[in-house]
Order: C-alpha cells, then structure tokens, then sequence
C-alpha cells in the first residue's frame, strides 16, 4: 500500500469507503464539475438576456420620430433621401439644400408632417398627397402610410423644405 493510503480513513485497498473504485469517482466528479460549470454558464446567460430584454423595453417606450423621404432613381426604384436623416429625426421646419423630386413619404412618431416645395416651410408651397388605397388628396402626412405626391411629372414633385411636429405651423 501506497502512504497516502494507509492515512486517509476513507481509503481502503484501492477503494473508496463507498464501495466505489477511484477511477469511476474521478469521472463522476468530472461530470459534477461540468454540469455546474453548465449550470453557471447557464444562468449568467439567462442574467444577461433579461438585463438586454428590460433595455430593449426601455429603448421601445420611447416613440422614435422620423420622416422618411423617398425619390425615383435613374432606374425607376424608389431611393431614399440619406441628406435627411439626422433633420427628420428633429421636429420643426427644415430646408433641403438642394432640389430634390418627391415619391414618397413616410413618418414614424409625428402627429403631422408636411412638406413644401420652396425654403422656411412657406405656406403656399405646400405639396399635396394620397395614400396607395385612398385617392383623397391631403396636405397632412400622418403615421404608419406610404403618402405619394400629386404631381404631373412622373418622378414626383421638386421640394425644398418639410415640416413635422404636435402641431401644424
């Protein structure tokens, strides 16, 4: 018998006191360790996707604004206007700084939008517009529609400028 043998009181000929060889104990504490180390990985994962779940229903309380506007390329595709994405995330009157034909629009968080063909939101320029399953001419564009512009040229009326907020100016 080895030394260790003859001191440990639960060791005896090669055995544990349980009746149990070493070799099968090894393995069965083997398999403990890696099923709390799963059960850890587990958990901290569970943590983690409720941390990101109670964020994302933070971020989702908070109504985004934004106006999209969308012209007709080259191709005959509608092509969204990328100059206009940090304005149209801010209420109030913004210009355009260069002329630009109107497709399509659509807002996202704002009880009212309206968009102008000339500079500082002038009034008798405002552009008129219908819905794809309403031929209702309006000057209001409201949430959760794809408005099209009234206009004689095929690709959309020239704009200069676009109003969104509570209320119309």
């Amino acid at each position: 018998m080895e030394p260790t043998q003859k001191t440990n009181p639960f060791f005896l000929n090669g055995s544990w006191a349980l009746g149990r060889p070493i070799e099968l104990q090894l393995i069965l504490n083997t398999l403990l360790n890696i099923s709390l180390i799963t059960l850890t990985l587990f958990s901290f994962s569970i943590i983690a996707t409720s941390a990101r779940a109670s964020e994302a229903s933070t971020i989702s309380s908070i109504k985004r604004q934004d106006l999209r506007l969308y012209r007709v390329n080259k191709d005959g595709i509608s092509d969204r206007f990328w100059f206009t994405r940090g304005k149209a995330r801010k209420p109030g009157c913004h210009n355009i700084r260069k002329k630009s034909r109107l497709h399509r629009a659509v807002s996202f968080g704002y009880p009212v939008c309206r968009i102008y063909k000339k500079k500082n939101c002038a009034v008798e320029s405002i552009v008129s517009f219908t819905r794809d399953d309403d031929d209702t001419p309006t000057t209001d564009i409201s949430e959760g529609f794809s408005w099209y512009t009234i206009s004689n040229h095929e690709k959309g009326e020239k704009i200069k400028s676009w109003y969104c907020g509570a209320k119309t100016p």
